[in-house]
């Protein structure tokens, strides 16, 4: 950061006197020198950072603080009255178990109180102590947590195994359900110190990871927990249930056979889990390249495994630099972001493989081991939580053994839903590649008529620049065409001169023969506006060659007989 005795405009001599004063130059010019400038104006000084309370009531590890308080005192309670069991099944504690019962709640009870006291004090002499013991990343909380993590840890397993104070079917109900709050809360606590110290919560941890692995992540934990309760019942429960003959006499009426089953399915179960886990640790993934396009960096994200130490050390190199690049205050600690979880983008299912990325022997191999699982684990839990079952009391064995069946049968739910997404993918892509090709296909259609109504258009123009006289006949149309068909009254083909009118008029008919005057409708024809007529019939008034039947000139085309005038003979000589 330039020095402080310099000044903090961004002209050219700023420049020059921040690196005659040893300040380091802005790699990025005056806009990035101008940038941490308006950071060093905005930032408070030494004395204003020191003078700003931390608001310790606003941690988040509060809440874990006050859960511990509760529920301790509740176990201290528990197991304070441990002893007194008149008239109810309930198992009396004996004196060393109560004894270290009582210690287990006193000792977390009385380091909680201290931790909360000091969280919501405002106005004592301690305040800035325990601002610096109690702040974001301090390293004296986080070993107040693990100690109590660790505490809880082992008095849990302690107490609530069969032989312990809280074990199952000894009735001490309130013992074993704030013994096991205790324990959840310490864990919380823990991951909420890590949360605000900026590594990533254990709930995005495990959905960073891709597939199923999460489901699987959660069947392997409680898969060793339901082995490690049914081997401990196995093993301790003749031992432990001496002093108390009717949780005697319900262990003994189990079967070997029940036993052996629980045992084996437990195993079963915790190995195929393991696998493709394991499988997911080894798998290529790559970072979340958001961060990187933050701080400027490359936004293409790079293979590499789940837990690279080179990724990781990246990751936090260029979070570094971009903290320092764009911290708001000057003096505020240069801590690089610890939330480091890759995150893994499940590909579109490829031709031949719609199950959503995977390879098509692993996603079976995956679906065969879950229906395995489901239909083991559904008469397990049918068998041992049922009355007379090994996992009937209430205890450790009956609530991992329900809570495993059901990851069991979520993660073979979330296995059907992928299975049919990854088809539904598959359809898509096809039905994509079909509108591609059919677009495709139109286009090319497209341009084939363009070019074909072009080359028309070409045509017509040449057409027109073609002049009507420029048209010559050739031999070869003039013996293409047919011939003409010949008129039965006029041979308009023939070069031979025309028949006299008289002779005409004889071929013609009888009766007009005789007669120089006739009518047609309303019109009277004489002599030579006959021969007019006749010269003003064309070649497409011609008859064709089908129409031999109408040669007549009543029939044809040119003469119309139709109410023509009797001839005066006709009138003197009527029946003839």
């Amino acid at each position: 950061m330039p020095n402080d005795n310099a000044t903090t405009t961004s002209s050219p001599a700023t420049m020059v006197t921040a690196k005659q004063e040893g300040a380091p130059a802005a790699t990025g010019g005056a806009p990035e020198a101008a940038v941490d400038n308006s950071a060093d104006d905005s930032s408070p000084s030494d004395g204003d950072d020191e003078a700003s309370p931390v608001k310790l009531y606003k941690s988040n590890r509060l809440k874990g603080y006050i859960t511990l308080i509760l529920a301790g005192i509740i176990n201290y309670t528990a197991a304070r009255n441990s002893q007194k069991v008149v008239n109810n099944h309930a198992v009396a504690a004996s004196d060393g178990q109560r004894a270290y019962a009582e210690a287990v709640a006193i000792t977390s009870v009385l380091m909680t109180s201290v931790i909360f006291v000091a969280h919501l004090d405002r106005w004592s002499p301690l305040k800035s102590v325990w601002e610096k013991t109690f702040g974001d990343g301090s390293v004296i909380e986080l070993l107040m947590i693990i100690f109590l993590v660790i505490w809880w840890t082992i008095a849990t397993s302690i107490a609530t195994t069969v032989r312990g104070i809280a074990g199952d079917g000894k009735g001490q109900y309130n013992l074993y359900y704030s013994t096991w709050c205790c324990c959840w809360t310490s864990y919380w606590t823990l991951e909420r110190w890590l949360v605000a110290y900026g590594w990533a919560s254990f709930k995005q941890f495990i959905s960073s990871w891709p597939f199923r692995a999460p489901g699987w992540i959660a069947v392997g934990i409680f898969s060793f927990l339901c082995l490690m309760w049914y081997m401990d019942l196995y093993s301790n429960h003749e031992s432990a249930t001496r002093d108390a003959p009717l949780l005697q006499q319900h262990y003994l009426e189990i079967g070997d056979g029940q036993w052996e089953w629980l045992l084996f399915v437990g195993s079963a179960t915790l190995v195929p889990s393991l696998v493709f886990v394991i499988v997911e640790l080894f798998r290529e993934t790559s970072t979340d390249a958001t961060s990187s396009s933050l701080h400027g960096g490359s936004t293409k994200a790079t293979p590499d495994k789940r837990f690279s130490v080179a990724a990781a050390a990246h990751h936090r190199v260029n979070a570094a630099v971009g903290t320092r690049n764009f911290s708001p205050s000057r003096d505020s600690p240069i801590r690089s972001s610890r939330q480091f979880v890759p995150q893994r983008q499940n590909p579109l299912p490829d031709k031949g493989n719609s199950t959503g990325g995977k390879g098509p022997l692993e996603n079976i191999l995956e679906g065969f081991c879950l229906v395995l699982l489901v239909l083991a684990w559904i008469p397990t839990v049918i068998i041992s939580t049922s009355p007379g079952g090994a996992a009937s009391l209430v205890g450790n064995a009956y609530f991992c053994t329900w809570i495993n069946t059901v990851f069991i049968m979520e993660t073979f739910i979330w296995f059907l839903h992928d299975l049919r997404k990854g088809v539904h993918s598959a359809l898509q892509v096809k039905e994509r590649e079909y509108q591609k090709r059919q677009q495709e296909v139109m286009q090319k259609s497209r341009a084939l008529e363009g070019k074909r109504m072009a080359a028309g258009s070409w045509q017509n123009d040449a057409v027109d620049d073609i002049e009507l006289d420029e048209v010559q006949p050739t031999p070869t149309m003039q013996a293409v065409m047919p011939p003409l068909p010949t008129h039965p009254v006029f041979d308009l083909s023939s070069s031979q001169t025309p028949p006299p009118q008289e002779e005409r008029l004889a071929a013609t008919s009888p009766n007009v023969a005789s007669n120089d005057t006739y009518r047609r409708g309303n019109v009277r024809l004489r002599g030579t506006d006959l021969d007019d007529d006749l010269d003003d019939v064309g070649e497409d008034d011609l008859p064709g060659d089908d129409d031999n039947n109408e040669r007549t000139p009543r029939g044809s085309t040119v003469f119309f007989e139709a109410d023509m005038a009797p001839s005066n003979r006709d009138l003197e000589n009527p029946m003839k």
